[in-house]
């Protein structure tokens, strides 16, 4: 990623640090890697810090609730993720939506507490 590599910092980032970063940041980009077909914690984290999130596309998304243009934004390649950094860049009314209803996604299914209840729910 050559557009990138001058921004990129190999270092740890503890989750209040990563906390901070994600709200610092009016779009977030996450890129899986390749041989990893679900989705990511990353992208959950980021949505439970009300980001917004362009992410590339992933096959199970639709599983977890995530639908493209709605609480997620998915890019096809690279080409693709420019074109919608530079649109919502400039339609932040839309990105701030879009980052709204993915963080009232996250709260409503992924918390500790639901995904613990839903498992146990299974047991009982």
């Amino acid at each position: 990623y050559p557009n990138l590599v001058r921004f990129v910092k190999n270092e740890y980032l503890d989750p209040e640090k990563a906390a901070l970063l994600y709200r610092q940041t009016k779009i977030c980009i996450n890129k899986h890697i390749d041989r990893h077909k679900a989705m990511g914690s990353r992208t959950f984290e980021i949505m439970a810090n009300n980001n917004f999130i362009l992410c590339d596309e992933r096959i199970q998304a639709q599983e977890y609730g995530l639908v493209d243009g709605d609480n997620i934004v998915f890019y096809k390649d690279v080409n693709d993720c420019k074109k919608k950094i530079a649109y919502y860049i400039k339609n932040s009314y839309e990105r701030e939506q879009i980052s709204r209803r993915g963080f009232n996604l996250v709260r409503e299914r992924y918390t500790t507490k639901e995904v613990i209840r839903r498992m146990l729910g299974k047991f009982i």
